[in-house]
């Protein structure tokens, strides 16, 4: 990604989550776009004429062209020197799609969207329901493809595309049902419920819809379809904190993650592939984070178990038996933990005993865990897991302990870009104006420079929710309702 630096203090923040992800993104996306064979030609001729020497983004392209013979700059540039991404609209008319991008906004408002000249060229490959892939590029603002008259067409095969894709109703229900009847690839699935959350979020799908295309994954077999539906749903929760439907919204979640579960047990097998080791953890770690009596006991036994014999403890399982104990835990699980901390050997293991640490839910123990994390017994690059893992319910008190502690943490990590990520997990999460304008004026007092950009994401992302929350206020009512 091309990004203009103004201070050096924003070098260290440019390498972010957001560059490595959209970096690693977009060159799938070509990939795709120009083939594997010719991708890999164009690397291996800029790593050759390139080697020992700098380079830049259009020489990169132009190696790439070399390889597949287009014009790859042309294709790319939109991709790297335009901020955010496109969302492609797609409607049905007679027997063709009509295709038409436009710009992605979080914070968009569906009343009045906002009007945005920016275009990009989109690779659109499309399956559908015979089995049959075409490949199409969107140029302009639009663009008509003949479709299939019937059944699903899911546009973004293969999901390397760096865009969302958003359908008329017929066409949502239509991949409904194919999500239902697993027609349709684990990547493709995860794509959809990964779209449809962004565009919920963005006002262009309800949240009964989105709601029910979630409940459309209850056949799913794949840890990564099941982790990304878990976090929709367990996102809501959190953005809805302290409305009355969040309880349901919980035990909807318990009933659709439950049969998923007890399918394949609770316990380790030691035929078990890889594939069903981590889809154990995660059902498991979704029926804890939604309250399933059943599997809240089951990780407070294998904890039990871990106490007089950590090495019992299967290595997949360790993070939801040690964090699921925390979140239904007390001030003796507490101290287990904490007991566990200073015998573990495994960096690892410590941290994911710091990460159950940030997990409770009773104030005392939150101090505690921040007290226990700045404190000499855990390594200072270590402490960021207990602010990490507050959970919503805890997050007033994660703030009031991050201001307690600003200048403990300022002076430990304030000339690093890991302010930031203090800044983010302690600042971040509570949906309200309120609280955007309190943390602005805090670290107009405390000034963060390092961490900067955090303080701009994590301010950008209280109000998004904020006007999330507020504009679908009715939104689990009305899912519940229906």
């Amino acid at each position: 990604m091309e990004v203009t630096v103004r201070d050096p203090n924003e070098v260290d923040q440019i390498f972010d989550a957001i560059s490595y992800n959209k970096g690693g993104s977009v060159l799938r996306m070509l990939e795709r776009a120009i083939g594997e064979k010719a991708f890999q030609l164009g690397i291996q001729e800029f790593l050759e004429t390139r080697a020992y020497s700098c380079a830049t983004t259009d020489d990169l392209w132009a190696a790439l062209g070399k390889g597949s013979g287009l014009d790859v700059a042309a294709m790319m540039n939109g991709w790297t020197r335009t901020t955010g991404l496109p969302a492609v609209l797609v409607q049905r008319q007679d027997g063709r799609l009509k295709l038409r991008q436009e710009r992605f906004f979080l914070d968009r408002d569906p009343e009045r969207p906002a009007e945005d000249p920016t275009l990009w060229e989109v690779p659109i490959p499309m399956s559908d329901g015979s089995g049959r892939i075409t490949d199409h590029k969107l140029i302009g603002r639009e663009l008509v493809v003949d479709a299939p008259s019937k059944d699903w067409v899911k546009v973004n095969a293969g999901q390397a595309g760096f865009y969302l894709a958003h359908y008329d109703d017929a066409g949502w229900k239509a991949l409904a049902g194919a999500v239902e009847a697993l027609a349709i690839g684990p990547m493709d699935r995860y794509g959809l419920q990964e779209d449809a959350y962004s565009l919920m979020r963005a006002g262009y799908l309800s949240v009964p819809v989105y709601l029910r295309l979630a409940g459309s994954f209850s056949r799913e077999q794949n840890h990564y379809v099941w982790a990304g539906v878990a976090d929709g749903i367990a996102a809501l929760t959190e953005i809805f904190v302290g409305d009355p439907h969040v309880p349901k919204l919980e035990e909807w979640g318990r009933k659709l993650v439950m049969p998923a579960l007890q399918k394949i047990g609770f316990g380790e097998k030691s035929d078990d592939p890889n594939e069903r080791l981590l889809l154990r953890a995660t059902l498991l770690g979704a029926s804890v984070r939604f309250g399933n009596p059943e599997a809240v006991e089951n990780v407070r036994a294998a904890f039990q178990a871990a106490r007089s014999n950590p090495s019992s403890v299967p290595p997949n399982l360790r993070s939801v038996i040690f964090s699921g104990s925390a979140r239904h835990g007390d001030e003796s699980i507490f101290a287990a933990l904490t007991e566990l901390h200073e015998k573990a050997d495994l960096p690892e293991v410590k941290v994911q005993l710091l990460r159950a640490l940030g997990a409770f839910r009773q104030e005392p123990l939150l101090r505690r865990a921040v007290a226990y994390a700045l404190s000499d017994k855990v390594r200072r690059q270590d402490a960021m897991a207990v602010f990490g893992s507050i959970p919503i319910e805890m997050k007033p008190v994660g703030w009031k302990l991050l201001q307690e502690n600003w200048s403990v943490l300022d002076e430990r990590y304030g000339k690093s870009g890991q302010i930031g990520h203090f800044i983010a997990a302690g600042a971040g999460g509570i949906p309200s104006e309120a609280h955007a304008a309190e943390v602005e004026k805090f670290f107009k007092d405390h000034p963060a420079p390092y961490g900067s950009e955090k303080i701009k994401q994590t301010l950008e992302g209280i109000r998004a929710r904020a006007k999330f929350r507020d504009r679908n206020r009715n939104g689990l009512a009305q899912f519940f309702a229906s």
